[in-house]
């Protein structure tokens, strides 16, 4: 599936839990430079990144959905 990432909300999200780019990397399991991309939109989360970010960040389900499928979701039709 190809989507697209609200890297906006998604570095919003970081602030407002107070994290700075090694913390954060640290709490994922991953390193400063994949967060760096990760906020530049240069990569995609994989799901299981997904869920990391789902929970350090404690984020609601609306979120997560608005950061990692909001794009993907409008691009969708419905049959």
């Amino acid at each position: 599936m190809e989507y697209q990432i609200n890297v906006n909300l998604l570095k919003s999200k970081i602030a407002l839990k107070g994290f700075n780019r090694n913390e954060l990397a640290y709490e994922l399991g991953i390193s400063p430079t994949s967060v760096t991309n990760l906020t530049k939109g240069r990569h995609n989360p994989s799901y299981e990144l997904m869920n990391k970010l789902y929970e350090v960040l404690e984020l609601t389900p609306d979120e997560a959905t608005e950061i990692f499928f909001s794009s993907n979701l409008r691009k969708t039709k419905v049959s």
